[in-house]
């Protein structure tokens, strides 16, 4: 028999020639679990800017606006169930793509959209003010998922950032989204971190030793890969315990043979079927 086709899912973030970041290595993962993958980029980029500073290739408002409108027109956008966004250039792309997401949640209810807020660390921002803000007053309020680190998460809700499991939980509440996965989250146990997943009923945690010096990327391959968990059908525990052992699983490859990028070509079967088995622990 031939397999289900599953849903397209539309990745709007970044793009870099070199390196496994943002939309790439968001489109490498939902892609290997299954999913067609339709790319709008926000910006281009040589290389992460960890790396130093590259060209920045950003499109024009009204093209990136056209393009929109046309992936709304397009005799497929019926294929496409969930839309998946991560960092943005400009407020100007923030605005069309709320617009965007709401139009089509008018005309599918089941559109599934997460939103990864990416806008900074524990070094502060690293998008402008204004892109922050829109991202926060925008997009996260109609997110059916954001997946924000703990330094995001405070940004989001207002309020000074979390440095345990306890705060993050009610900081996770404050916000409008329905399912709330805090990445790279901090534990009380010396030397762990971990993803943290809330909802309105129920909040779990799943953790591991912190690794070091581990590429740039995980936050990007996490929400791809949560998203297509979820969408393949797993419940929120599954999922979680998942994401995160195959997230571990590619960091820990990536460490182990020197990389300063992320290796998914070799990272097939720790997305499909990771080897390592974590624990989630509710809360």
């Amino acid at each position: 028999m031939t397999p289900e086709r599953k849903p397209s899912v539309l990745v709007i973030s970044s793009r870099v020639v070199r390196g496994s970041v943002g939309g790439r290595a968001s489109q490498f993962a939902l892609e290997t679990m299954g999913f067609p993958v339709w790319s709008l980029s926000t910006v281009e980029l040589a290389w992460h800017p960890g790396h130093g500073a590259s060209t920045r290739m950003v499109p024009g408002e009204t093209d990136f606006g056209a393009l929109l409108d046309d992936l709304l027109k397009a005799p497929w956008i019926s294929d496409v169930g969930a839309v998946l966004t991560g960092y943005f250039a400009n407020r100007s792309q923030v605005e069309l793509t709320s617009a965007f997401i709401r139009e089509l949640k008018s005309k599918n209810r089941d559109i599934c959209y997460a939103c990864d807020p990416v806008l900074g660390d524990d070094g502060g921002l690293y998008v402008q003010q204004e892109i922050a803000t829109g991202v926060r007053d925008l997009l996260v309020p109609v997110a059916d998922i954001a997946t924000p680190n703990q330094f995001e998460l405070a940004f989001l809700a207002g309020k000074q950032i979390a440095g345990n499991l306890e705060g993050s939980m009610e900081l996770a509440r404050c916000l409008a989204s329905k399912t709330v996965l805090v990445t790279s989250c901090e534990t009380n146990k010396c030397g762990r971190m971990g993803n943290l997943l809330c909802t309105d009923s129920a909040a779990f945690y799943c953790d591991h030793e912190i690794l070091d010096n581990s590429p740039k990327g995980s936050g990007d391959l996490t929400a791809a890969v949560f998203l297509a968990n979820r969408l393949s059908g797993l419940d929120n525990v599954e999922a979680i315990k998942k994401t995160t052992s195959s997230v571990l699983e590619v960091l820990g490859h990536s460490v182990s043979v020197g990389a300063d990028e992320l290796v998914l070509e070799n990272a097939h079967c720790f997305l499909l079927d990771p080897s390592i088995n974590l624990e989630v622990s509710g809360l």
